[in-house]
């Protein structure tokens, strides 16, 4: 390597902005959106019983995405035995051997 070019981990402007930190103007916008938020907040809930049922839970389902994580998809193999006995067997990404077997 030749010796003119940077290193990794070198720092040319030890004075310069640290690592992960937010630039004035995204600071700015934040900021802005925050206000306008603050301002909603007295009157969303009034809003939201003044729309219909159907609008009301398509806004809930709208907002769950980032209240809660979504759950990854899993594949059940069930078995019916003749003698009555449910065994539900389940297997996470065909990976991991079934442990527990719920007998109903």
């Amino acid at each position: 390597m030749a010796s003119n070019q940077i290193q990794k981990g070198q720092v040319l402007n030890p004075k310069g902005r640290p690592k992960g930190a937010i630039n004035k103007s995204t600071q700015k916008v934040k900021d802005s959106l925050q206000l306008v938020m603050d301002a909603l907040e007295s009157t969303l809930l009034e809003d939201i019983a003044r729309v219909t049922p159907q609008r009301r839970l398509q806004f809930y389902t709208d907002m769950m995405q980032y209240i809660k994580p979504k759950l990854s998809t899993t594949k059940a193999d069930i078995e019916i035995q003749s003698d009555s006995k449910i065994e539900f067997i389940v297997r996470y990404d065909n990976t991991i051997p079934p442990t527990d077997i719920l007998e109903i």
